[in-house]
């Protein structure tokens, strides 16, 4: 029984991947992203092993590997320009579409906005209910409305680990204890 149950999970993401790839003209790589039933994703290309919480809605966006999007998140999309008599898309040409890159190991949480054009970084955080108006650097937290970078998510730890490595030698200098070259 269990083994069914896999299969069909199979099975209907399988079914899900084609439906996607076949009606909004998606270039997906592989049957290894798990896309909810209800995500409307348009016109994108997508790595490998992501994942897709229900009610995404992405619009000529890149996604590379390994990145987990939650719920109700809106990447890209079309603007209208206000500087025309109408603001309707339908009344000028397309020229204004920029392409947005969600690049490897990206984790966006639930209901955040990334604007057309924008480029997260590898490795980077964008927090729930975020709304990210430029690009990110790589291995960063951005929470808030609009986003901004709050840290790096390793170079915090760095300093720290430089001070116990520095304590740890002068201790080792004194006779107290072995340094870290085991002397």
């Amino acid at each position: 029984m269990k083994y069914i149950k896999k299969y069909i999970k199979y099975i209907v993401n399988l079914t899900m991947i084609l439906s996607k790839k076949l009606i909004y003209g998606n270039t997906i790589n592989g049957f290894t992203n798990s896309i909810s039933l209800n995500s409307k994703i348009y016109l994108c290309t997508i790595g490998k092993y992501n994942y897709f919480g229900p009610g995404v809605v992405i619009n000529n966006t890149v996604i590379k590997n390994y990145c987990s999007i939650a719920p109700n998140v809106i990447i890209g999309g079309t603007e209208h320009d206000y500087s025309n008599f109408s603001t309707s898309i339908r009344l000028y040409p397309h020229d204004k579409f920029k392409t947005s890159v969600i690049e490897d190991d990206v984790w966006i949480g639930a209901n955040a906005v990334i604007r057309t054009g924008v480029t997260i970084g590898k490795g980077s955080i964008i927090g729930a209910n975020a709304v990210v108006l430029e690009d990110v650097p790589s291995l960063s937290i951005v929470v808030g409305n609009p986003g901004r970078v709050i840290k790096n998510r390793f170079l915090q730890k760095t300093p720290a680990l430089k001070k116990l490595k520095d304590a740890v030698n002068n201790a080792a200098q004194k006779g107290w204890i072995k340094g870290l070259d085991g002397r």
